[in-house]
């Protein structure tokens, strides 16, 4: 069967509010990084295409840098200073994983 691409895309993946009202904007992984093996996951709805870095502002929109996430962790809400998303290990076995945020100031 055959995959239809659309011709644009949103410039970035998300965008998500986080602690102390932190801006976290993930690109998307550009499609040079995907493989065939990433093609089932994409159909399940995984997100691989999702990079694993986020861009990170301040509240005043002033760039404080980049945030790399580890490898097989997928964030999917803010909770105060952590970060509540879902990890997927080797065998694709997923799991709720929580990472503590530091070092953001107002």
């Amino acid at each position: 069967s055959a995959f239809h691409f659309n011709q644009t895309y949103p410039p970035f993946r998300t965008l998500t509010c986080g602690p102390k009202g932190s801006i976290w904007i993930q690109p998307w992984k550009p499609v040079s990084a995907l493989t065939k093996d990433d093609l089932p996951d994409l159909m399940a709805g995984i997100p691989v295409d999702a990079s694993e870095r986020f861009d990170l502002f301040n509240r005043q929109g002033e760039y404080l840098g980049v945030v790399s996430l580890p490898p097989g962790f997928f964030p999917e809400r803010f909770r105060g200073d952590h970060l509540i998303g879902r990890w997927r290990d080797s065998l694709g076995l997923e799991f709720v994983g929580v990472l503590k945020v530091e070092g953001i100031e107002h």
